[in-house]
């Protein structure tokens, strides 16, 4: 008997289940889909106070450095930013620090509400042949995206992301 493999662990997966299952620790629990029935899911955050559910697409990153900054980034088909199909999605981004100790790797996780991309997206991003591009750099406080920006954005500015960066407390409302 021949056996099909329906399901499969990314490794961004599992560094968000963990991030989000320390954030909440009390609150929630997360789960993974098993089988492919839930094709545009990842993850699943219930909460075990209200006993709401919300649905993830983690989105894992490439990293490279670019005019002397160093940037995280991911392109997504426009048609899985969809609020009616996944209620979050999450980048986990990589952005080398350097310390007194040697260089480490920080990871960032950008958490907004499928809704909320959808509306910056349209407001603020070029869709190129239905693929959406993101460009995160972290630097101090501020986490912007330069990714394929729209003419009006500040190309030195970006879209600020500042206010999901590892905002783990938006699942769980």
């Amino acid at each position: 008997m021949t056996m099909k493999n329906m399901w499969s662990l990314h490794v961004d997966e599992a560094i968000v289940a963990d991030r989000i299952r320390k954030a909440l620790r009390k609150d929630c629990e997360v789960f993974f889909p098993v089988n492919s029935q839930l094709k545009d899911v990842d993850l699943i955050v219930h909460n075990l106070k209200n006993h709401t559910t919300k649905t993830v697409q983690v989105k894992s990153s490439k990293s490279w450095k670019s005019d002397g900054g160093e940037y995280s980034g991911q392109k997504v088909p426009i048609e899985k930013i969809n609020p009616k199909k996944v209620d979050f999605f999450i980048f986990s981004c990589y952005f080398e620090q350097i310390t007194r100790n040697g260089a480490a790797i920080e990871t960032c996780c950008v958490v907004i509400p499928t809704k909320k991309l959808l509306e910056i997206v349209k407001k603020n991003k070029v869709v190129k042949n239905g693929i959406c591009g993101f460009s995160f750099n972290l630097y101090k406080k501020y986490l912007g995206d330069y990714g394929d920006l729209k003419p009006h954005i500040d190309k030195n500015e970006g879209i600020d992301f500042s206010k999901y960066w590892d905002n783990f407390e938006l699942p769980k409302k």
